[in-house]
């Protein structure tokens, strides 16, 4: 890693910049887009700014200790493991999330008539 003198300045407007980003791609919404699309495109705006202000800042991935792989093989493999426990883990809530009463639509559906027979009383 090069030993130079830390601009504080310089790294305040690097965050500045980087915060200001994220928080407004967040608040702009694309209209009938996925929330995944809307989080990818956020997630890819951000990299490209960090790599921007790492470039004009000097610093490499290296430096920040991002190395290429030993095995392309094996990193494949972990992306496809990760991206299968993904799915599983997504199908996982929504079976669980269809078993729990409180999550179904007619339990958030407030009653649009109340009945008189629907009323029972307590009587001790």
């Amino acid at each position: 890693m090069n030993t130079k003198t830390t601009d504080h300045k310089g790294i305040l407007l690097d965050l500045i910049i980087y915060l200001t980003l994220m928080f407004l791609i967040r608040e702009i919404t694309l209209p009938n887009t996925h929330f995944l699309v809307t989080g990818l495109f956020w997630s890819f705006t951000c990299l490209i700014i960090a790599s921007w202000r790492m470039k004009v800042r000097g610093v490499t991935w290296k430096d920040l200790g991002l190395t290429k792989p030993k095995s392309i093989k094996r990193i494949l493999l972990v992306t496809a493991l990760i991206l299968v426990l993904i799915i599983i883990c997504l199908m996982a809530f929504n079976i669980i999330k269809d078993q729990i009463p409180f999550f179904t639509e007619q339990a958030l559906e407030p009653r649009k008539h109340l009945r008189v027979c629907d009323i029972q009383i307590w009587k001790p």
